[in-house]
C-alpha cells in the first residue's frame, strides 16, 4: 500500500481502516495550510503516477470558518474497475465542483480552467502569486490583503505568514525597491510622458505600481525635483494658469469675417423645465461689429436646423461673407457645405488660399462672438430666465402635462424673440468704447460703420447671391434631411394645435402678447 498523509490526525477511525483495508490504495490528505498549498504539486504529481489496479482515497480537510461550527472534510473513493484517466478526471471535477481546493474556488469552474491538453493545471503557487501580484499592483495594505486572502480564497493566515510567503513568491514591495539608478530612469520616462507636467508624484507612483515597480513616493517626489522641478511650481494650488496669448483682431471690412456660434443659456439644462429649451444662434460682423442675426430656434445643435437657418439668413441679406467662422462641432456640416458652394460659384476669382472661406476655431479663440454672448447675458439674459422660470416656481408650468410645453412655446417665443430683436437694435446702434491701438473701427456705431464702411477705410466685402441659388440650395437640402418647418418648427406645435389655440386666445379677447414686461 502506498500511502502519503502530511497529517492524518483528522481522518475518522473508518476513513483509516477503509485506506488500510484496500489493497494497493493510494492515500492523499490536504490540508488548507502553508505545507499543503507548497506540496500539493508533488501530492498530486505521486496521485497521477498511482497504478491503474490501485484504488485512490483522497481525503481533504478544511480549517474552521467563523460561523460554522468546524470544518469540513470530503472523501472520494475511487473503485478499482475505474480506468485511470477517468479517475483522475472523475476526482479533480469532484474537488473543484465542492470547493475542496479554495485556491481555486475564484477560477470560473468549468473544465477549460483546469484542464489543459488534457492536463490538470495543479500549480497553486503560481496562483497564489497571482493574487498577491494584484493586490500589490493595487497598493493594499497588509490587512487588506489577508482580509482579501479570506474573502477571495478561503485562505486564513497571519501577517507573519503573509511576510514569509510575499518573500518566498518574490512580490514587489515599496519596503524593497529597485536600485536607485533603475528607480531614478523609471521615473524619468513617465514623468517624460507628461509634457504639460500636470501630474504629481503620486500619480507617478501608481502608474509605475500597475506595471510592477514598486518606489517609495519619497523617492519619487525627491526624483521629480531633481529633474521636473518646474512642474511643482505649476501644479501649486492658486498658480495661474498661461493666459491665452491676445492678439489684435484685423479685417478689411464689412462682411469679410462673420462669426457664427450658439448660445444655449436657456436650454433645457439650465431652465429645469422638463424639455423646454430655448437655444439662440447669432451672426455677427467682425469688423464693423454690427449683429446681423439673432434668432430664437428650437434646437442649435443639428446640422440641419443650422443649415436652414443659413439659408434663411443668406435670403434675407441677399450675400454671404468672404469667411465664415464658428467653433468646431458637426452642427456645421451644412453651413460649411453652403458657404464654400456659393463662394465658388459667386467669387471664383477669390484665391481661397489668401482669402480662407471658412475657418472652425475652439470657442475660447472664437472672441468676436463668444465675447458677446456676455453682454448678452448681462443685459437681458438674466431677467429674461427669471422671467421664464416664474411659471415653474409659481406652478403655473408643468412639463409633465403634454399641453404645457407647446402651448409655452407658442405664447413666450414671439415675446423672447421681440426681446431679443429690441436688444439687437440696441447693440448696433450704440457707441463702441475707443481703442487706441484697434486696427479696425473704434469709438463708433456698429450700424454707422457698417452701413458706411469707406468712412472707416473699411472695404464692402459682401458676396451677392440670387435668391434663385438659395432655393435650388433649399431643394437639395430638404431631399436630403426633410424641410424646413421638420427642423425649426417648435415641438408639438402641430398646425392644428396652433389654430386651436388661436382660436382660445380671440375668444379671450385676443391680449397682446407683445405687452408683456420682462
Amino acid at each position: 500500500m502506498s500511502v502519503f498523509a502530511p497529517n492524518t490526525s483528522c481522518l475518522s477511525t473508518r476513513s483509516k481502516r477503509r485506506a488500510r483495508n484496500s489493497p494497493g490504495s493510494l492515500l492523499i490528505h490536504m490540508e488548507q495550510s502553508l505545507c499543503s498549498l507548497h506540496s500539493s504539486h508533488r501530492l498530486l504529481e505521486q496521485w497521477a503516477s498511482a497504478p491503474m489496479h490501485c484504488n485512490v482515497l483522497v481525503v481533504v480537510s478544511t480549517p474552521k470558518v467563523p460561523g460554522r461550527r468546524s470544518g469540513g472534510k470530503a472523501v472520494v473513493v475511487c473503485e478499482p474497475n475505474i480506468t485511470d484517466v477517468e479517475a483522475r478526471e472523475d476526482i479533480a471535477k469532484h474537488i473543484i465542483h465542492n470547493r475542496v481546493l479554495d485556491m481555486l474556488k475564484h477560477m470560473k469552474r468549468s473544465s477549460s480552467q483546469v484542464w489543459v491538453n488534457n492536463k490538470m493545471v495543479t500549480d497553486l503557487k503560481q496562483i497564489l502569486k497571482q493574487w498577491l501580484m494584484k493586490y500589490a499592483s493595487r497598493g493594499y495594505s497588509r490587512e487588506e490583503k489577508l482580509r482579501c486572502l479570506q474573502d477571495e480564497l478561503g485562505y486564513t493566515i497571519k501577517t507573519r505568514t503573509l511576510n514569509k510567503i510575499e518573500q518566498r513568491l518574490q512580490i514587489p514591495s515599496v519596503r524593497k525597491p529597485p536600485p536607485r539608478e533603475v528607480a531614478r530612469q523609471a521615473v524619468i520616462d513617465e514623468v517624460s510622458k507628461d509634457t504639460l507636467q500636470l501630474n504629481g508624484p503620486v500619480f507617478i507612483q501608481t502608474q509605475l505600481r500597475l506595471r510592477g515597480v514598486m518606489i517609495p513616493r519619497d523617492v519619487v517626489r525627491e526624483i521629480m525635483h531633481d529633474h521636473f522641478d518646474a512642474g511643482f511650481t505649476l501644479r501649486f494650488p492658486g498658480h495661474k494658469k498661461e493666459l491665452i496669448p491676445r492678439v489684435a483682431l484685423s479685417s478689411l471690412g464689412p462682411f469679410h469675417e462673420l462669426s457664427a456660434n450658439g448660445h444655449e443659456k436657456l436650454s433645457s439644462q439650465a431652465l429645469q423645465m422638463g424639455e423646454l429649451s430655448l437655444p439662440i444662434y447669432a451672426y455677427k460682423d467682425k469688423w464693423a461689429d454690427f449683429l446681423l442675426l439673432l434668432r430664437l430656434i428650437p434646437n442649435a445643435r443639428t446640422a440641419a436646423a443650422l443649415g436652414h437657418l443659413f439659408l434663411d439668413f443668406v435670403g434675407e441679406t441677399g450675400c454671404i461673407p468672404l469667411q465664415l467662422t464658428t467653433d468646431k462641432g458637426s452642427e456645421i456640416g451644412w453651413q460649411y457645405a453652403f458657404q464654400a458652394t456659393l463662394r465658388e460659384a459667386f467669387a471664383p476669382d477669390i484665391d481661397p488660399d489668401v482669402y480662407a472661406v471658412y475657418m472652425v476655431l475652439k470657442s475660447v479663440h472664437n472672441t468676436v462672438i463668444e465675447g458677446f454672448w456676455r453682454w448678452l447675458r448681462a443685459k437681458m439674459g438674466l431677467n429674461l430666465k427669471e422671467f421664464i422660470t416664474r411659471g415653474k416656481r409659481e406652478h403655473i408650468f408643468n412639463p409633465n402635462v403634454p399641453l404645457h410645453v407647446p402651448l409655452f412655446y407658442w405664447i413666450f417665443v414671439p415675446i423672447i424673440q421681440e426681446q431679443l430683436d429690441e436688444f439687437r437694435a440696441w447693440w448696433n446702434n450704440h457707441r463702441v468704447r475707443f481703442q487706441h491701438d484697434k486696427n479696425m473701427p473704434s469709438g463708433h456705431i456698429p450700424a454707422h460703420a457698417f452701413e458706411h464702411p469707406t468712412h472707416f477705410a473699411g472695404v464692402d466685402c459682401r458676396i451677392h447671391v440670387p435668391q434663385a441659388a438659395v432655393d435650388e440650395l433649399r431643394e437639395y437640402l430638404t431631399e436630403d434631411v426633410g424641410p424646413r418647418d421638420s427642423h425649426l418648427l417648435w415641438p408639438g406645435l402641430t398646425l392644428e394645435l396652433e389654430q386651436t389655440v388661436q382660436t382660445a386666445w380671440e375668444d379671450i379677447g385676443s391680449p397682446r402678447r407683445d405687452t408683456l414686461e420682462v
